[in-house]
């Protein structure tokens, strides 16, 4: 995996100011509430978004309008990166009023241009059906990106552009982040969408807004069932006590004992977690980068850490996360599987045993390279963010340390008052 050429300058947005962020297939935003870790979090869906979806296409176009070769750099790609997201996050974030003022630096090792050329090839070879009737074969569009070629039969040149940003599409992800991603997004609230059909869809969201977003990936996890990995498919069904299925295009909550519930009438945890659930338990593209907005929502600690350890694995299959929590469940067990990276690394023999006592595995290991933490908090000047070291030992619990010292000072004090009126009661006083 890669990410970590990625920088976001943050000059203005929200409550952050000249603030810069470095991105890992692990990203975590932590601290206190109302100040601007989510903003941050969707800049990391733009990024990936805008290279996925159309945000190259208008420069593809430009480059290749009325000739067959061109250059593409990495710098053009950055220009019209800094030059559309605060447009995208008006939409996004459904208001006019959004000031965003951001610069994102893709710092590649070696050659970062790409020398695109292509060539519209006639097919050579004709083609008869049963019949003895000549078919025409389609056009070939041959791509040739740094000298490694590509061919793609189709509708051409009606589809000329759409291939051609497509590939470039892969190729720049390939460079960035070592493969293509497909990104899923995950925002606040998700749960109170569940089961939403598009006529309704369409009268609460708009073009662009996260919620119109979010449903696109939703519908995109629950319509191709295919499943992933058994380990994920056993950890969903032990927490929710059954399976989640799709029929006729409507999402239930399959128990053990056969019967079905609709996920709209399902318990808030389930309905909150269930896109996420989804996704793990399906094949809808190799590889996704998940904008992950509180997973802790709504669930019991035991489920919190199940999806810990569900983020664990499948950052072990090369899928990318850039989360927001105030979870300390989920912190302290990110910690754990840290530590157990290292024991892995260390000791085989004490990492075996620790395995067998408390249901752990290789899968579950997580490297501490692969992890960046940000965290957020008030300052007199406004808000200031401090990234984390993140050592063999895990990530400092900087968020929680004043609130847990807090509650167990005043937990020894209540302790403390209550025996010494047991003691006066005692005494008869």
């Amino acid at each position: 995996m890669g990410m970590y050429n990625i920088i976001i300058n943050v000059k203005r947005f929200g409550p952050i100011n000249n603030t810069r962020f470095r991105l890992s297939p692990l990203t975590i935003f932590t601290g206190e509430s109302n100040l601007g870790k989510s903003y941050v979090n969707y800049l990391t869906y733009y990024l990936i978004n805008f290279l996925t979806n159309k945000g190259l296409q208008r420069l593809v176009e430009t480059k290749l309008k009325n000739k067959q070769d061109a250059v593409i750099t990495i710098k053009e790609i950055e220009r019209d990166l800094n030059k559309n997201v605060e447009g995208f996050m008006r939409n996004f974030l459904r208001s006019s009023e959004v000031e965003c003022n951001v610069e994102y630096v893709i710092d590649l090792p070696g050659e970062s241009d790409l020398k695109v050329s292509y060539n519209i090839r006639e097919p050579s070879t004709i083609v008869h059906d049963d019949d003895g009737k000549i078919l025409h074969p389609k056009p070939i569009l041959e791509v040739s990106i740094n000298g490694k070629k590509r061919i793609y039969p189709g509708d051409v040149p009606e589809m000329k552009t759409y291939y051609l940003t497509q590939i470039i599409n892969n190729v720049i992800q390939e460079r960035i982040f070592g493969a293509p991603y497909l990104p899923m997004l995950l925002p606040p609230s998700r749960g109170a969408f569940i089961g939403l059909d598009y006529t309704t869809t369409n009268a609460i969201t708009q073009e662009g807004d996260m919620y119109r977003i979010f449903l696109r990936d939703f519908d995109m996890s629950t319509r191709l069932q295919q499943t992933r990995k058994r380990r994920i498919v056993q950890i969903v069904d032990r927490l929710l006590g059954g399976k989640l299925i799709v029929e006729k295009d409507k999402q239930y909550l399959k128990m053990t004992n056969g019967s079905k519930i609709p996920l709209t009438a399902a318990a808030s945890s389930v309905r909150e977690i269930s896109p996420f659930f989804y996704s793990m338990q399906s094949m809808v593209y190799p590889f996704r980068s998940y904008c992950f907005e509180e997973p802790e929502a709504h669930l019991h600690p035991k489920m919190q850490i199940a999806v810990a350890d569900m983020l664990a694995i499948s950052l072990n299959e090369d899928n990318i996360f850039h989360i927001t929590t105030h979870s300390d469940y989920i912190l302290q067990r990110i910690n754990q599987l840290i530590k157990l990276n290292y024991i892995l690394k260390e000791n085989k023999k004490v990492f075996k045993e620790l395995c067998a006592k408390h249901d752990l595995s290789k899968d579950l290991c997580i490297n501490k390279e692969d992890v960046s933490v940000y965290y957020f908090y008030k300052t007199d000047e406004g808000v200031s963010v401090e990234e984390l070291s993140v050592t063999d030992k895990g990530l400092p619990m900087k968020t929680f340390f004043s609130v847990v010292d807090n509650i167990t000072r005043t937990e020894d004090d209540i302790n403390y008052a209550i025996k010494q009126i047991e003691q006066e009661v005692k005494n008869g006083n």
